[in-house]
């Protein structure tokens, strides 16, 4: 069973706020979700991570290179990735600060979105920031390792 941690612990938080920053790396497919219409985010590795439902007709629904799929609202979708030539294809704009699960065990938390997360021993936290690693947004969530490694390792800010 998952240990539950509190995201927004001073753990965490301090974590972070000193945690390197990255830019999201990639391509994403997206498209507007249906109102009542659930995803569930399946990781690399198989591990049911989360579930979400798509509660306004401005939410989009983001997969990731890796299938990774979850939920976004329209105003963090539209500050967070631009399109491409490619219909429905967008390319990311976001950078995060990211650690190291510093549990080193299975963790649980209450994502932002109301729904529990879960992640091994092996996973990240998260919070986005802007290029500066500066205004966090305050709400930390879960990065699957094999996510991180193929989405954020390649695009390292700053140490």
């Amino acid at each position: 069973m998952a240990k539950f941690i509190d995201r927004k612990s001073v753990e965490i938080i301090e974590g972070l706020k000193s945690a390197p920053y990255y830019k999201k790396q990639g391509l994403v497919m997206a498209r507007k979700g249906i109102v009542g219409e659930k995803i569930q985010t399946l990781l690399a590795n198989g591990n049911f991570e989360t579930s979400n439902i798509v509660k306004k007709e401005t939410d989009w629904i983001i997969t990731n290179p890796d299938m990774e799929t979850y939920i976004l609202d329209g105003k963090k979708f539209e500050q967070r990735y631009e399109p491409t030539e490619v219909a429905g294809q967008y390319q990311s704009r976001g950078y995060s600060r990211i650690m190291k699960n510093p549990y080193e065990e299975d963790i649980e938390i209450l994502a932002s979105w109301g729904s529990p997360q879960f992640g091994d021993a092996n996973c990240y936290f998260a919070d986005v920031c802007d290029m500066n690693g500066e205004n966090r947004e305050g709400e930390p969530y879960f990065l699957g390792a094999e996510e991180f490694i193929n989405t954020y390792a390649k695009g390292l800010v700053s140490k």
